[in-house]
Formats: C-alpha cells, structure tokens, sequence
C-alpha cells in the first residue's frame, strides 16, 4: 500500500468514526426527546407556532431520521449535509436555554452557555463527515 491509500484510507475511517459519533449522539438526542420531553418544551423559542411538545416531538424524529442516515454507509452523504442543516436549525432553542437558565446555579449556567459554541464543532465535523463520505 502506497503512501496516499495510507492517508485516504486513515481520512475515511476518521471520517466514519466521527459519523458513528454524530449518529450516537443525535439517536440518543432523539430518544430522549421523545421519552422525556418536557425538558425539551421549556426551551422551544416562543416565536414557534403551536404548541412546545410538537416541536420537540418533530425534532426528536428529525434526530432519529439524521442520526440514523450517519449510520448507514449508503445515506451518510446526506446524514452529514443533514445533521449540519440540523444543528443550525437548533441553535435558536439553545440561545433560549442559554437565556431562561441565565439565573439559575453556575453548573447549570455552564450546560447552557456551553452549548452555544458546541455547535459551530457540530456543524463543521457533520460537513466533514458529508464531505469525506462515499
């Protein structure tokens, strides 16, 4: 083996690693806000139409669809381009976490203000992951 299969080969399970990684993370998102909701409805920004739980709902099974198309090696393509879409389309509800949980404790504070700049990681590792897939 050459020296540039070594290095595509090495792009491509990193890349699939971090594909794994992302599918974890939005499937165990998206169970979660489909068995315990309620968290989720307190930060659905208010400018939304209709009800808080439809949202959270709707998001849960948005996190499922991606986290389930990164998984896969044929729709990772699309899972990345999606989970990226998907990230943004979510930082309205964390700068709404961020802002309702200003008062509370420093811990809880942290979890929210911490989350904001989490997604600029999410987003490009989720380009990547589009970028390098097959």
């Amino acid at each position: 083996m050459n020296a540039p299969q070594i290095v595509a080969r090495t792009g491509r399970d990193r890349a699939t690693r971090a594909a794994i990684r992302l599918s974890a993370l939005l499937l165990g998102a998206g169970t979660l806000h489909l068995v315990a909701p309620a968290p989720f409805d307190s930060i659905v920004p208010r400018a939304l139409p209709g009800e808080p739980r439809l949202w959270t709902h709707a998001s849960g099974v948005a996190e499922l669809a991606v986290g389930t198309a990164l998984a896969v090696p044929r729709t990772r393509r699309i899972g990345g381009l999606a989970a990226a879409a998907l990230f943004v389309a979510v930082f309205p509800a964390n700068v709404a976490m961020a802002a309702q949980w200003w008062r509370r404790p420093l811990p809880y504070r942290a979890v929210a203000l911490g989350r904001l700049p989490l997604q600029v990681p999410l987003v490009t590792e989720a380009l990547k992951v589009a970028r390098t897939a097959r």
